[in-house]
């Protein structure tokens, strides 16, 4: 299962953004809404994160691509077990909160990828469980 972090939904939602193809290709085909596929989860966190600026800016166009990603996506709760496993996260893997958010919201859905870009490339954070969670052999961060 995919998780995803903000930044990844916002180059996806930008047509011409060449880190945004590889995330859209995670996305099922028109097809699938029929059906109502989803393309992974993340955390409730990401309508603030996404929706908050075009919102404030009126800025439609932008609030309509950066929608159809997250209606894609099942939307997990933050719960107090998930904000320890997030308190954990970003002390040791030197995540800023929202990030660690994310990931801890994965490693609770049972995904085992979340999407996040860093340092002008996409990150894939991949870990076998989620008594794993280190820099090390059992977390592997790669492009």
């Amino acid at each position: 299962m995919d998780a995803f972090a903000a930044d990844v939904l916002i180059y996806a939602a930008a047509p011409d953004h060449e880190l945004g193809a590889p995330v859209r290709a995670l996305f099922s085909t028109e097809a699938d809404l029929v059906v109502g596929v989803v393309a992974g989860v993340g955390s409730v966190l990401l309508l603030a994160e996404l929706l908050t600026k075009p919102l404030r800016n009126y800025a439609r166009e932008e609030l309509l691509a950066l929608s159809l990603p997250v209606s894609r996506i099942t939307l997990l709760a933050t719960d107090q077990a998930t904000a320890e496993l997030a308190t954990a996260l970003g002390a040791s893997c030197g995540l800023c909160a929202a990030d660690a958010v994310h990931l801890a919201t994965a490693v609770n859905a049972g995904g085992r990828t979340i999407h996040h870009q860093q340092k002008g490339g996409l990150l894939e954070v991949h870990y076998r469980d989620r008594h794993h969670l280190s820099r090390g052999p059992d977390l592997v961060l790669g492009a």
